[in-house]
């Protein structure tokens, strides 16, 4: 799928989603990672961002923002 797939982390206890994250990145696509800090548990996505930068790093209210603009076709808008 390359540029058109999307690849979120949310809170999680465990870095099993972090590889997944960084082979989308590594293909092309798009990636968004929760902010640790906003993250009820922040092992997984400090996991994800210890593998290589995200596209966007956003609290989980920025992420569905984020979410409605890509479904508009205007990615990119959301920092």
């Amino acid at each position: 799928y390359g540029a058109r797939l999307l690849g979120i982390i949310l809170t999680g206890a465990s870095e099993d989603g972090a590889a997944g994250l960084d082979a989308i990145r590594r293909a092309g696509g798009c990636t968004v990672v929760q902010q640790p800090e906003t993250a009820q548990a922040a092992t997984m996505t400090e996991a994800a961002l210890k593998r290589g930068p995200a596209d966007f790093v956003l609290p989980l209210d920025r992420i569905a923002e984020l979410l409605r603009t890509l479904g508009h076709g205007a990615a990119g808008t959301v920092s």
